[in-house]
C-alpha cells in the first residue's frame, strides 16, 4: 500500500505534540507519501519544513465554534491540489474541526489522544467527544485508551494504543557533541557531578509532578538534583503551586522547574 498524503491539524507546532507531528511526517515523506501540517505556528515551523513537508498556517482560534464554522472551509480552500487522502488531528478542537474537513475532501480521519477525557461544561465536554467519532483512534498509552473504552465502548473496535516512540536519527549518542551538553547543563544551571533526574514534560495537573518532589526529599540525598522541563514562559497557577511544593519541601536548589528544551538529544 503507498504512502498517503497525510493532513496534521495541531494547536501548535511547539512541544512534544510538535515533535510527534513532525515525526509521522517524516515517518510518511520517508515512504514515499508528502505531509502538510496545519497550524498557528511554533518553533518547530522551520524543522518541519527542512523534512520537505508543508505548514498551513492557520489563526488562532478565539473560540471553539468560530473555529469549527470557520475553518473547515478555509482549510479545503487553501490545501489547493495537495489533495489529502487522511487527515490526522491531535487534540480535541483540532478533531472537530479535522472531522469536518475529512468528509468535505471525502477521506477518512484519524484522532490521536494524547490524553484522557478532561473537560467540564456543556461546550469543552462537546468538542472532546467528537474525537471518537473518528474513522480509527490511536491512544499514546493504556491509561488514554483505558477512558476512551469506559466513555464510549462503541469507539473500542476502532482503537489503537500506539505509544510515542523515539526518533533514533535524532536521538543518537553518537552525534550528541560535548558542546551542546555542556552549553545546556550551563543554561539550566546543573550542579558540577550530580545526578539528574529528567521530568521532560508539559506541566499539567495529574502528571505526578508533586510526587516526584515527594520523592526527591524523601531520597535525602545532596549529590540528586531533579529537573523539571516544560515551563511554557509566564508561571502558570500550577507551576507557582510546584515553586511552593519545593519551598516547603526544602529542596530550593534541588529541585527546578525549567523551560521548554528544543535540544532533548543534549539533555538526555
Amino acid at each position: 500500500m503507498p504512502a498517503p498524503k497525510l493532513l496534521q491539524i495541531v494547536p501548535s507546532l511547539s512541544g512534544s505534540v510538535a515533535r510527534a507531528t513532525l515525526d509521522a511526517a517524516q515517518a510518511v515523506i520517508a515512504a514515499g507519501g508528502s505531509a502538510i501540517v496545519a497550524s498557528p505556528g511554533g518553533t518547530m515551523v522551520p524543522d518541519l519544513l527542512r523534512l520537505r513537508a508543508s505548514h498551513l498556517e492557520l489563526p488562532l482560534a478565539r473560540h471553539p465554534l468560530w473555529a469549527r464554522l470557520n475553518m473547515p472551509s478555509r482549510l479545503v480552500s487553501s490545501i489547493g491540489s495537495f489533495g489529502p487522502e487522511l487527515v490526522q488531528a491531535r487534540s480535541p478542537l483540532t478533531g472537530w474541526i479535522a472531522g469536518a474537513v475529512a468528509r468535505r475532501l471525502g477521506v477518512k480521519w484519524i484522532a490521536t489522544l494524547h490524553h484522557p477525557f478532561v473537560a467540564t461544561g456543556m461546550l469543552p465536554s462537546y468538542v472532546e467527544r467528537q474525537q471518537a467519532t473518528a474513522d480509527g483512534l490511536i491512544a499514546v498509552s493504556e491509561h488514554v485508551a483505558r477512558d476512551l473504552r469506559q466513555r464510549f465502548p462503541a469507539a473500542a473496535d476502532r482503537l489503537e494504543v500506539i505509544p510515542p516512540g523515539v526518533n533514533l536519527d535524532r536521538f543518537d549518542p553518537a552525534i550528541v557533541r560535548a558542546d551542546r551538553v555542556i552549553k545546556l547543563a550551563a543554561q539550566l544551571r546543573v550542579p558540577d557531578g550530580a545526578h539528574v533526574v529528567l521530568y521532560p514534560s508539559r506541566l499539567v495537573e495529574e502528571r505526578g509532578e508533586k510526587t516526584l518532589i515527594e520523592a526527591v526529599r524523601q531520597l535525602g540525598r545532596d549529590d540528586v538534583f531533579c529537573l523539571l522541563l516544560g515551563s511554557a514562559g509566564a508561571p502558570t497557577p500550577l507551576e507557582k503551586d510546584l515553586e511552593r511544593a519545593i519551598e516547603s519541601a526544602g529542596l530550593n536548589g534541588k529541585v527546578q522547574i525549567g523551560p521548554y528544551v528544543d535540544d532533548m538529544p543534549a539533555a538526555y
